[in-house]
C-alpha cells in the first residue's frame, strides 16, 4: 500500500520535527485507496511545480494554503517543502511519486487572534479548504480518478480550547470547550475523487473533519465554516 511506503520514508522526518519542537500540530495524510499503476516521473513533477505558481487554492482569507507550495523542492521520491518547524508559517508538505501526500500544519499564538490558546477555526477552515482544493487539482493532474483514503490527526492539544464566538472576541471560561485528550485519535475517511469535484462538496468534507475533531473538545454540534470565509470561497 502507498501508506506503508510513505511512512517508511517520512516517519523519521516527522519524528525529527517533533523532537525539535513541542508546538501543537495536525497532520493530514491522503493516498490512493489502491496502489497506483503509474508513478509520476521527475519531468511530470517539474511541470507540476511550475503549474502551481499560477494556481491559488482555498479562499483568499488570512493565511493561505498555497503559500506552502511556493518553496517546493524536487526530491528523488517526489516534491517536498521541509523547513525547520519554528521557521514555518504554513507547515510542511510532502508529495510522493506514488500519489501519497502528507501535510503538517502547526497552530500556535502567532496564527491566533484574541485569547491565547484558543483554536482559530477560521485558520483551520481556510488551510483545510486550500488543501482539499489542492488534492483535487493534483490527482486530476496526474490522471487519478479513483478512491482516496484521508487520515486526519492532531496532537499536543491539552491547554487549547474552542468557542463558538469569533476569533477576535474574548470568551468567558464557562463558554470554552477544552480538549479532553492530548492527542486526537486519527479520523479516517475514504472517498472518490468525484466527491470533491465541486466547491460545495469540498466544504462538506472540511466541515466533516472539523466536526469530528471538535468532538474531543466536548463540542457535539455540526461545525459550520464562518460566513465571511464562505463569501470569499
Amino acid at each position: 500500500m502507498a501508506l506503508i511506503y510513505c511512512f517508511d520514508v517520512i516517519l523519521p522526518l516527522i519524528k525529527s520535527l517533533e523532537a525539535e519542537s513541542r508546538m501543537s500540530k495536525y497532520v493530514t495524510t491522503i493516498y490512493p485507496a489502491t496502489p497506483m499503476e503509474i508513478k509520476t516521473t521527475r519531468e511530470e513533477l517539474r511541470e507540476l511545480k511550475k503549474s502551481l505558481y499560477r494556481k491559488s487554492f482555498g479562499p483568499p482569507y488570512g493565511l493561505k494554503f498555497d503559500n506552502i507550495l511556493r518553496r517546493l523542492q524536487l526530491h528523488r521520491r517526489g516534491l517536498f517543502n521541509f523547513p525547520k518547524i519554528e521557521n514555518s508559517s504554513y507547515g510542511c508538505i510532502w508529495i510522493f511519486n506514488d500519489g501519497t501526500i502528507i501535510y503538517q500544519y502547526n497552530y500556535f499564538d502567532l496564527h491566533l487572534h484574541g485569547s491565547s490558546n484558543k483554536l482559530s477555526m477560521d485558520t483551520f477552515s481556510v488551510i483545510l479548504l486550500g488543501f482539499i482544493d489542492f488534492i483535487f487539482f493534483y490527482y486530476q493532474k496526474i490522471g487519478f480518478v479513483d478512491n482516496l483514503n484521508l487520515i486526519f490527526k492532531a496532537n499536543n492539544l491539552l491547554g487549547w480550547w474552542y468557542s463558538r464566538m469569533p476569533d477576535f472576541m474574548s470568551v468567558d471560561e464557562v463558554a470554552r470547550y477544552r480538549s479532553r485528550t492530548n492527542n486526537f485519535d486519527p479520523f479516517e475517511y475514504e472517498f472518490n475523487l468525484n466527491r470533491i469535484s465541486e466547491k460545495k462538496q469540498r466544504l462538506e468534507v472540511v466541515q466533516l473533519l472539523l466536526t469530528e475533531f471538535l468532538l474531543d473538545f466536548g463540542f457535539d454540534d455540526e461545525f459550520s465554516i464562518d460566513k465571511r470565509i464562505l463569501d470569499k470561497y
